[in-house]
């Protein structure tokens, strides 16, 4: 475990390593393409903060990708939003963005005042197709895809489906009310929850969480050893590259 020192500044309450598709447990096997579908995600934080900010990746992505409008709320049961806790995310200023391949975004912080152990609701549309999904494998919690442009739709709606990854999405910082410290748990796939029941919160880093008091997030990763045609193993300082936590990236 590493502890980080965040005095008055931002704090990494949630975060999921950044892996390709083909580097996690195969769960996008068969899956059909991220193409005009909103993708709605469902993270608990560990510390709580008044603003927060979401980092969004396409950093094993193949070709750019386009975020056409994002939200973010207090999760409710079920896939939906707490009305009233619901806020628009903007990047720059603009609704929509287009992340370069090999690089994640930042959103702009909005103000959403949130308890420890929160569960956020992450909605993001994407108009166009996702040739490579920088994703996470496994999720640990429920997510979906849903036909369109839904990220304003406060309850599930009937055709979604479930996405077996966490897809696009790597941290959430946010702003706390005193100066915080984060438990960032490095290890194997233990460490990143595997066989811990979903939705469930009980990975022994969420546990940790919960015990300590204090802001934690995995940085483990689980790993399926399958060479593919034209698959290379990245250099070790690529890897060391993927690790560290980057500053907002703006278009």
């Amino acid at each position: 475990m590493i502890e980080t020192d965040n005095a008055g500044g931002w704090v990494r309450s949630w975060g999921a390593s950044p892996q390709a598709a083909h580097d996690g447990l195969g769960s996008l096997d068969g899956h059909p393409p991220l193409a005009d579908v909103t993708l709605r995600q469902v993270v608990r934080i560990s510390g709580g903060g008044r603003r927060v900010r979401v980092r969004f990746t396409n950093e094993f992505g193949t070709a750019p990708f386009t975020i056409g409008a994002a939200r973010v709320g207090l999760a409710a049961p079920g896939g939906g939003v707490r009305p009233g806790n619901e806020r628009v995310l903007t990047f720059s200023g603009a609704s929509a963005v287009t992340v370069p391949a090999g690089a994640p975004i930042l959103s702009d912080p909005v103000d959403l005042p949130l308890p420890a152990l929160a569960k956020l609701s992450i909605s993001l549309y994407l108009p166009g197709s996702v040739e490579t999904c920088t994703c996470h494998d496994p999720a640990l919690q429920t997510g979906w895809t849903i036909p369109g442009d839904a990220v304003g739709a406060l309850t599930l709606p009937e055709d979604a489906e479930v996405l077996p990854v966490r897809a696009l999405i790597s941290a959430v910082e946010l702003l706390p009310d005193s100066p915080a410290k984060t438990v960032v748990v490095v290890g194997d796939s233990r460490a990143d929850g595997a066989g811990s029941t979903p939705d469930a919160n009980h990975s022994w880093p969420e546990l940790l969480a919960g015990a300590a008091g204090r802001a934690s997030r995995r940085a483990g990763r689980g790993r399926r050893l399958r060479l593919q045609p034209g698959h290379q193993r990245q250099p070790a300082a690529q890897r060391r590259h993927r690790c560290r936590r980057p500053g907002p990236l703006r278009p």
